[in-house]
């Protein structure tokens, strides 16, 4: 939801500036440098890097799901170590992401792990009922 509100922020700025609104909409409120650097972050990101936030976004619901699913688990069978495996796997995902970010990897490269465990983690939701041998009530 965060990053959804995000981009909303985003796509009004870019109304705003093909308006040629934004310069009178925050005229005394914020710098001059600070409208300028609003315009240039939106202007000069490729739209590439949005299209693949926006199937990140998709990606990372995925496997936030089969997170849940887990903790379901832990919370059904009050097995505390699902639980834990679940922070654990969290952990294991988002830790070499947040740190190629870091390092400047290319997007893509990111993007294609986060796809690889989005794959595994639709493997998992899929059979999610067999592996814990869950009954439909």
């Amino acid at each position: 939801m965060l990053v959804g509100i995000a981009y909303i922020n985003n796509i009004v700025y870019s109304f705003l500036i093909n308006s040629g609104s934004l310069d009178i909409l925050l005229k005394g409120k914020v710098s001059p440098e600070v409208i300028k650097s609003i315009k240039s972050a939106l202007i000069e990101t490729p739209a590439s890097t949005f299209l693949l936030a926006g199937f990140e976004r998709v990606f990372t619901m995925t496997i936030q799901i089969a997170f849940s699913l887990l903790v379901l688990v832990a919370v059904k069978r009050k097995r505390l170590y699902y639980l834990a495996f679940a922070i654990l796997l969290h952990t294991i995902i988002d830790a070499p992401a947040a740190y190629m970010a870091l390092v400047k990897v290319n997007i893509f490269a990111i993007k294609l792990v986060v796809l690889l465990w989005t794959v595994l983690s639709l493997i998992y939701i899929i059979k999610w009922k067999d592996i814990h041998k869950i009954q439909e009530s």
